[in-house]
């Protein structure tokens, strides 16, 4: 049920005077008491006392504090950009200490550089001659076999 503008119009009561209420400005008041309680929520939400923002002051140290919180946090990520970004290089360095480039000899001169690492290593595997030599780990240890059928190697 609506009530119109006239509908609220009252009746002069004996020594009154006429009261008329305008229904538009009381929507508005409450369309505006709405808004001003979800701002205050949303606030809230921020972690800024309403009360604070009530206050020129309170509202400066309210903004203050967020700026505050804000800076520290930039401080901690880049904090933990820059623990990254050494992670990162170590891991880098690790991997081109391990990356061996693999040399191209033919398979005699392969085997004589075998033969004498092994003379001067006498205990060394031949993953151990293959990352010295800078040689290809599958055929050295086929060249190893090779040499080992041969007589020139003991297992």
């Amino acid at each position: 049920m609506q009530a119109t503008k006239d509908a609220l119009e009252t009746k002069p009561a004996r020594h009154a005077w006429p009261v008329t209420i305008d229904v538009s400005a009381l929507v508005q008041a409450a369309k505006d008491a709405i808004d001003a309680i979800e701002s205050m929520a949303a606030v809230e939400n921020l972690g800024i006392l309403p009360e604070a923002l009530s206050h020129p002051r309170g509202r400066e140290q309210a903004l203050e504090r967020e700026v505050r919180q804000l800076r520290e946090r930039e401080q901690t990520l880049e904090s933990q950009l820059e623990s990254l970004r050494d992670r990162v290089q170590v891991m880098e360095q690790r991997l081109a200490d391990e990356v061996v480039v693999v040399r191209e000899v033919s398979e005699d001169d392969a085997k004589t550089e075998l033969l004498a690492y092994f003379r001067e290593h006498p205990d060394a595997y031949p993953s151990d001659a293959a990352m010295a030599l800078r040689l290809d780990s599958a055929w050295v240890r086929d060249l190893c076999d090779t040499l080992v059928g041969e007589g020139f190697l003991e297992e």
